[in-house]
């Protein structure tokens, strides 16, 4: 209790701190009406300095003065109220569409985080920060490579130039569908598929870079891990994410590339391209490198390369397929974020509306119209409800009789809402 009364959680009765020491002498003690600890909660200095003079002056009245405000002055304060002034509803307005647009860098920033975490729970990893960076994923190339593609899949540039050379991609569709490719007016010779061969090897083969980039070689490495019998679909769908981070030129030659070679090695028509090697260990051999190594030269493992390329051939179609859920996963938040706006913006402006009282006034009539006024409505009234007892089906004969001599009770005390000035006839009356 000392510690009470000397920080002020408890005072005298009469609200005198006194000497802080307490006596068990019978005084009486309280708890103050304010806390020691916690100010008095007040008002936001930015909404006090925001009201404005005007509609503070409406709310208070001057005590000194023995006259109010006039009945004229009080509504015309309190109609400006109601009436916003122009400039404040167009910033408003604006602020609304402010708040209703989603720019593309939160489109792009949508992307790139539903990337990294559908990546990050595939590979089973606390983190990506070893194995890709955010500033890795472009959302432009995802969403090029994703929207921009032929029928069966594959990227389509805009630019040509940075497509492949004319007569890389003759050459690799007369070994994709050898022989009904074959170019057959000109003369052909033995050992011409494998020139042909050696042409689109050599051409690949000289690029300064993989198809996989350098900057992605941890990332591929990482999910050759899942390159198991159990965890083939989960490197399916590892792999169909990490090559949709690749720029359109390069997807679009692993695309051309993945496919000839997957038809090559199919092709029972194909003659033999090498004399000691098979046709498949060829193909993965001699494209390995060009698929992916890394900028270290030293540090390349020429097993890893192989097993990728050949994962990626056998699974082609799959891999390089859009990732059609990353679609809809970022649609599906942007129209979230979009809904989630617009209610927001609904529930300020009911906020609004409760705060704003408002007032609905009567238009005066002449007593003559409130007469014509009170006749008419009584006749529609009971017009309605005869026409309702009538066609009741629900109702037997008795009841119905019953409520029309109720009716009939109402025309003889209220005689001016007869039943001729409805159009209805005494005599359908009792039918």
């Amino acid at each position: 209790l000392r510690k009470f009364l000397k920080n002020h959680v408890i005072e005298d009765i009469k609200g005198r701190w006194g000497a802080e020491n307490l006596e068990d002498n019978g005084a009486l003690y309280r708890f103050p009406p304010t806390s020691p600890v916690k100010p008095l909660p007040s008002p936001p200095r930015e909404n006090l300095e925001n009201f404005s003079g005007d509609k503070g002056k409406l709310f208070k009245l001057p005590s000194s003065s023995k006259r109010g405000l006039k009945k004229q002055e009080l509504l015309q304060s309190v109609e400006n109220l109601a009436r916003p002034k122009a400039d404040v509803a167009e910033e408003k307005k604006e602020g609304t569409q402010q708040r209703r647009e989603i720019t593309q860098e939160y489109v792009q920033e949508t992307w790139r985080n539903i990337i990294q975490i559908h990546l990050q729970s595939i590979l089973g990893l606390p983190s990506l920060e070893e194995v890709l960076q955010p500033a890795q994923i472009i959302p432009e190339f995802v969403m090029y490579n994703m929207s921009n593609t032929s029928k069966h899949g594959v990227v389509v540039l805009q630019d040509k130039a940075e497509d492949l050379p004319h007569w890389v991609l003759s050459a690799m569709k007369c070994l994709a569908y050898w022989p009904r490719n074959k170019d057959m007016s000109q003369d052909t010779y033995s050992g011409f598929e494998r020139d042909v061969f050696r042409t689109v090897a050599d051409y690949f083969l000289s690029l300064p870079e993989p198809l996989l980039t350098f900057e992605y070689y941890e990332l591929f490495v990482n999910i050759l891990d899942l390159l198991q019998p159990h965890l083939e679909r989960v490197a399916v769908e590892a792999l169909q994410i990490c090559c949709v981070l690749l720029p359109p030129p390069r997807r679009r030659k692993l695309q051309l590339l993945l496919r000839m070679m997957h038809r090559i090695s199919g092709n029972v028509d194909m003659p033999r391209l090498h004399d000691a090697m098979g046709t498949r260990s060829l193909l993965i051999q001699t494209f390995s490198r060009c698929v992916l190594r890394c900028a270290q030269e030293e540090d390349l493992d020429e097993l890893l390369s192989t097993r990728l390329l050949a994962f990626l051939m056998d699974h082609q179609q799959e891999i390089l397929q859009v990732p059609a859920y990353l679609q809809a996963a970022v649609q599906d938040h942007l129209e979230f974020v979009r809904k989630a706006q617009v209610g927001h913006f609904e529930c300020e402006k009911e906020e609004i509306c409760a705060i704003l009282p408002t007032y609905s006034y009567c238009k005066q009539i002449t007593p003559q119209e409130f007469e014509e006024q009170k006749v008419s409505t009584s006749q529609a009234a009971v017009a309605e409800l005869l026409e309702n007892i009538i066609k009741d089906k629900n109702l037997s004969v008795k009841e119905k009789k019953k409520k029309l001599k109720q009716v009939s009770l109402f025309h003889l005390l209220v005689p001016e809402v007869g039943l001729n000035s409805i159009g209805i006839k005494s005599n359908d009356f009792w039918l």
